[in-house]
């Protein structure tokens, strides 16, 4: 019977496919420098949100500080589905700096069902740092009606506003209210975009203020019949002598 070891690069390569990030790194990482060098894709990207609570604390405070002395980790996914209260436990974990340096390298985030004072402390005290941060996911799975207000300043103030986000998917039960979003406030970074919206007005309010998009998908949470709305207003932008400022890149539209 052959051992694992005399199997090809390529047949281990298909076997690793079959592990997640963390099994395959706790099984296989250390055995020797080929498994490590075959182990790299894993080292770059993790998804916490399957992992026991065990796992979770092992994974931060054993196996990142081992694998980061070689490689930076570029993808995180975290959230409350399988492990409820995961979030919180990362963001007090962030606040200690010998764990905080492991993930400032990160470029791509997926975050899945946060509570609001949860993503609040995640964005202003993660987001915010993170210089190489271009690409964003959030699935909010509920939103009370009392905090509406508070999700849409989150999102439009703090997230939207992320200086160096490339890519935003935000996925939410109720859509954005964007009627008061100051008119010189732009958000010059987004090239691809995700959004629910509640209104068709908010629609165009965001083209106004996404002038480098390429990408644009938009879900409309109250449509009227016979609404008219919409065609107004792109009516007024084809009038109107500035219109190339709108959207110029766009390359896909999905409504």
């Amino acid at each position: 019977m052959p051992r694992l070891f005399d199997f090809p690069d390529e047949l281990l390569c298909k076997i690793l496919e079959y592990l997640s990030s963390y099994d395959a790194i706790y099984s296989f990482f250390n055995l020797n420098i080929r498994f490590n060098r075959l182990l790299m894709p894993f080292k770059h990207q993790i998804d916490l949100t399957y992992l026991s609570y065990g796992q979770f604390m092992n994974f931060i405070k054993i196996i990142l500080p081992t694998i980061n002395k070689d490689e930076p980790l570029y993808s995180l996914k975290l959230g409350n589905v399988r492990t409820p209260g995961q979030i919180d436990l990362f963001n007090t974990l962030i606040h200690d700096q010998t764990y905080r340096g492991y993930f400032d390298n990160i470029n791509k985030i997926l975050i899945e069902c946060p509570r609001l004072n949860e993503l609040i402390i995640f964005v202003e005290k993660f987001l915010l740092s993170l210089s190489n941060l271009a690409s964003l996911s959030i699935k909010i799975d509920q939103i009370r009606d009392e905090d509406f207000h508070k999700w849409t300043q989150l999102i439009v103030n703090s997230v939207l506003s992320i200086s160096n986000l490339i890519k935003l998917e935000i996925e939410m039960p109720t859509g954005l209210v964007l009627s008061r979003v100051c008119n010189t406030t732009m958000f010059n970074s987004l090239i691809d975009l995700s959004l629910n919206l509640t209104l068709v007005t908010d629609l165009l309010i965001l083209i106004q203020h996404t002038p480098n998009l390429e990408t644009l998908s938009i879900r409309i949470g109250w449509w009227t019949s016979g609404d008219r709305t919409l065609l107004k207003m792109l009516d007024e932008m084809r009038l109107n002598t500035d219109r190339i400022s709108f959207l110029i890149h766009l390359k896909k539209f999905h409504l």
